[in-house]
Protein backbone atom coordinates (compact mmCIF):
# COMPACT_ATOMS: atom_id res chain seq x y z
CA UNK A 1 0.00 0.00 0.00
CA UNK A 2 2.82 2.41 0.84
CA UNK A 3 4.40 1.72 -2.53
CA UNK A 4 1.15 2.61 -4.28
CA UNK A 5 0.84 5.91 -2.40
CA UNK A 6 4.50 6.71 -2.99
CA UNK A 7 4.17 5.96 -6.71
CA UNK A 8 1.07 8.19 -6.92
CA UNK A 9 2.87 11.06 -5.17
CA UNK A 10 5.91 10.66 -7.41
CA UNK A 11 3.75 10.69 -10.53
CA UNK A 12 1.88 13.77 -9.34
CA UNK A 13 5.07 15.65 -8.53
CA UNK A 14 6.68 14.84 -11.88
CA UNK A 15 3.53 15.97 -13.72
CA UNK A 16 3.43 19.21 -11.76
CA UNK A 17 6.98 20.03 -12.83
CA UNK A 18 6.08 19.97 -16.51
CA UNK A 19 5.19 23.49 -17.60
CA UNK A 20 3.81 24.81 -20.84
CA UNK A 21 6.46 26.33 -23.12
CA UNK A 22 6.99 30.04 -22.49
CA UNK A 23 8.51 30.80 -25.91
CA UNK A 24 7.18 29.87 -29.30
CA UNK A 25 9.36 28.06 -31.79
CA UNK A 26 10.02 29.64 -35.18
CA UNK A 27 8.19 26.93 -37.18
CA UNK A 28 5.14 27.23 -34.92
CA UNK A 29 5.21 31.02 -35.19
CA UNK A 30 5.37 30.80 -38.98
CA UNK A 31 2.46 28.36 -39.01
CA UNK A 32 0.46 30.61 -36.66
CA UNK A 33 1.14 33.61 -38.91
CA UNK A 34 -0.06 31.59 -41.88
CA UNK A 35 -3.25 30.70 -40.03
CA UNK A 36 -3.67 34.40 -39.18
CA UNK A 37 -3.78 35.31 -42.87
CA UNK A 38 -7.58 34.90 -42.87
CA UNK A 39 -7.81 37.55 -40.13
CA UNK A 40 -5.64 39.93 -42.14
CA UNK A 41 -7.76 39.42 -45.26
CA UNK A 42 -10.96 39.95 -43.28
CA UNK A 43 -9.62 43.24 -41.87
CA UNK A 44 -8.52 44.51 -45.26
CA UNK A 45 -11.80 43.64 -46.92
CA UNK A 46 -13.98 44.98 -44.11
CA UNK A 47 -11.98 48.13 -43.48
CA UNK A 48 -11.83 49.02 -47.15
CA UNK A 49 -15.55 48.57 -47.69
CA UNK A 50 -16.62 50.29 -44.47
CA UNK A 51 -14.13 53.15 -44.61
CA UNK A 52 -14.75 54.04 -48.24
CA UNK A 53 -18.49 53.33 -48.07
CA UNK A 54 -19.22 55.53 -45.04
CA UNK A 55 -18.26 58.84 -43.58
CA UNK A 56 -16.32 57.13 -40.72
CA UNK A 57 -17.52 59.70 -38.20
CA UNK A 58 -16.17 57.65 -35.28
CA UNK A 59 -13.03 55.81 -36.39
CA UNK A 60 -12.57 54.09 -33.02
CA UNK A 61 -16.08 52.64 -33.11
CA UNK A 62 -15.58 51.59 -36.71
CA UNK A 63 -12.28 49.85 -35.99
CA UNK A 64 -13.73 48.11 -32.92
CA UNK A 65 -16.68 46.80 -34.95
CA UNK A 66 -14.42 45.55 -37.72
CA UNK A 67 -11.99 43.89 -35.32
CA UNK A 68 -14.82 42.19 -33.42
CA UNK A 69 -16.30 40.98 -36.71
CA UNK A 70 -12.99 39.45 -37.81
CA UNK A 71 -12.08 37.99 -34.40
CA UNK A 72 -13.46 34.49 -35.22
CA UNK A 73 -10.79 34.23 -37.94
CA UNK A 74 -8.19 33.90 -35.15
CA UNK A 75 -9.75 30.77 -33.62
CA UNK A 76 -7.60 28.40 -35.73
CA UNK A 77 -4.48 30.18 -34.46
CA UNK A 78 -5.61 29.86 -30.85
CA UNK A 79 -6.51 26.18 -31.32
CA UNK A 80 -3.19 25.40 -33.01
CA UNK A 81 -1.11 27.04 -30.29
CA UNK A 82 -3.16 25.44 -27.52
CA UNK A 83 -2.75 22.03 -29.17
CA UNK A 84 1.01 22.58 -29.21
CA UNK A 85 0.86 23.09 -25.44
CA UNK A 86 1.90 26.73 -25.23
CA UNK A 87 1.11 28.74 -22.10
CA UNK A 88 -1.85 31.13 -22.30
CA UNK A 89 0.52 34.11 -22.02
CA UNK A 90 2.39 32.93 -25.13
CA UNK A 91 -0.85 32.37 -27.05
CA UNK A 92 -2.08 35.84 -26.07
CA UNK A 93 1.22 37.43 -27.08
CA UNK A 94 1.20 35.74 -30.50
CA UNK A 95 -2.41 36.80 -31.11
CA UNK A 96 -1.53 40.41 -30.24
CA UNK A 97 1.41 40.28 -32.65
CA UNK A 98 -0.75 38.87 -35.45
CA UNK A 99 -3.41 41.53 -34.81
CA UNK A 100 -0.85 44.34 -34.83
CA UNK A 101 0.67 43.20 -38.12
CA UNK A 102 -2.78 42.74 -39.64
CA UNK A 103 -3.90 46.19 -38.51
CA UNK A 104 -0.90 47.79 -40.19
CA UNK A 105 -1.40 45.78 -43.37
CA UNK A 106 -5.10 46.69 -43.49
CA UNK A 107 -4.43 50.39 -43.08
CA UNK A 108 -1.75 50.27 -45.78
CA UNK A 109 -4.18 48.49 -48.10
CA UNK A 110 -6.82 51.19 -47.53
CA UNK A 111 -4.28 53.90 -48.36
CA UNK A 112 -3.56 52.15 -51.64
CA UNK A 113 -7.24 52.18 -52.65
CA UNK A 114 -8.26 54.71 -55.29
CA UNK A 115 -9.80 57.94 -54.04
CA UNK A 116 -13.10 57.33 -55.77
CA UNK A 117 -14.86 54.09 -56.47
CA UNK A 118 -16.71 53.71 -59.74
Amino acid sequence: MRCFVLAALLAASSGAGAEAPRQISKPDLQHANGLGEAYRTCLQDSLGERYIGSDAADPMKLSREIENGCEPQLLPVRRFLAAQGYAEAVVHSVLIEIKAKADGAAIAAVHRLPRYRF
